[in-house]
């Protein structure tokens, strides 16, 4: 479930930021958020 909102998260930040990235590949927008593990 957390991995589908972090995703959902991510594709809107790819569209707001207006970030070049292929489609279904976050790499490049998650390079500006990183993600903490715990």
């Amino acid at each position: 479930m957390i991995e589908r909102v972090q995703r959902k998260f991510l594709y809107h930040a790819i569209f707001k930021f207006n970030v070049p990235c292929p489609p279904h590949d976050y790499k490049p927008i998650q390079r500006l958020f990183p993600r903490k593990s715990r």
